[in-house]
């Protein structure tokens, strides 16, 4: 190479990375929402083909609301994200039939969720049983 072209290289070198900076941060938030899209999951079933098992469990109510409902959450195959930086795990809300009713990307995002979605006690289930037993609900109850 030239001297020339390097002192090109060398004088565009530090804008160059700056920029690549937020340029990679733009596009690891991209693929992470991409990733924790529930795009075309609305069963429990479709959720463990999509995501894989869930991280944790908990019982959650809907204010105003009297049934209770599962909040599934962790990252997509137990995997955090690379280049993203969520403050909370995703967090899928499905009833006790086994369907979809609201998702968050980042639950500790926004107090919004909690004000909406309010854990019954602190403790999570085990995951195993609480998934059965959704895959078994009729698909038209509650």
């Amino acid at each position: 190479m030239s001297e020339r072209v390097l002192r090109i290289i060398w004088r565009w070198l530090p804008l160059m990375l700056v920029l690549s900076v937020p340029l990679l941060l733009l596009a690891g938030e991209w693929q992470y929402t991409h990733s924790v899209s529930p795009k075309e999951v609305r069963t429990i079933d479709d959720h463990l083909a999509r995501f894989g098992m869930p991280k944790f469990i908990t019982h959650v109510k809907r204010k105003g609301d009297p049934q209770s409902y599962f909040e599934l959450s962790g990252f997509p195959n137990g995997k955090m994200p690379r280049l993203a930086f969520p403050s909370a795990r995703p967090a899928y809300i499905y009833n006790s039939s086994g369907t979809l009713v609201d998702w968050c990307r980042d639950s500790g995002d926004t107090n919004q969720w909690r004000k909406v979605w309010r854990p019954i006690s602190e403790a999570t289930f085990d995951v195993q049983p609480v998934i059965r037993q959704l895959q078994k609900a009729p698909p038209n109850s509650p």
